[in-house]
């Protein structure tokens, strides 16, 4: 908060106004919002931006009044459960590649994976979700789908299904995954 109030009582205003919008600070997100119409436009699409992917309660308040501002590409991947009910309710606006990184998310991919056609499958980003924490159950039951180089190098609980798989792995990558510690 100390340093919200050094940059309140400045004589100048030229800051970083996306990077404020990435401040999970309450008095930041106030700060921005006060200081909405003042920001050029150019910069306010950034602001705009960064404030979709910013997870915090602040943040969202600010989205949810102004939702023609926010960038859906972006909340797809904002794991503020708020923003996840906001997708559910807008599935149309989802960005199903962005989406598949979000861990928050594995109902709404569930939901999508269950009432896909068997030939439509591929409308999951498989590599993304390759990445997410929480779909082990998913690429588990979809193994031929799976992106065995990011399962080995970046996902911490894929020790189940590359234990599963020894021949899939890319191991010169699982040494990199914290999974193997465990």
């Amino acid at each position: 908060d100390a340093a919200i109030d050094l940059l309140i009582s400045s004589s100048t205003k030229q800051w970083n106004w996306a990077n404020l919008a990435l401040n999970s600070n309450p008095r930041a997100i106030q700060l921005l919002e006060d200081n909405l119409d003042s920001i050029h436009e150019i910069c306010l699409k950034s602001v705009w931006r960064c404030l979709s992917t910013n997870a915090s309660p602040a943040a969202f308040e600010l989205l949810t009044r102004n939702q023609d501002k926010i960038h859906w590409d972006l909340l797809s991947y904002n794991k503020n459960p708020q923003a996840i009910d906001l997708l559910q309710r807008n599935p149309s606006k989802i960005d199903w590649k962005m989406i598949c990184r979000n861990p928050n998310a594995i109902d709404i991919l569930r939901h999508r994976l269950d009432t896909m056609s068997k030939d439509k499958k591929d409308a999951i980003c498989w590599t993304r979700l390759s990445s997410n924490p929480n779909a082990i159950d998913m690429l588990i039951s979809n193994p031929s789908r799976c992106n065995w180089s990011i399962l080995s190098y970046s996902n911490p609980n894929a020790l189940r299904i590359l234990k599963d798989n020894p021949r899939k792995i890319v191991y010169k990558l699982l040494t990199h995954n914290p999974c193997i510690f465990d």
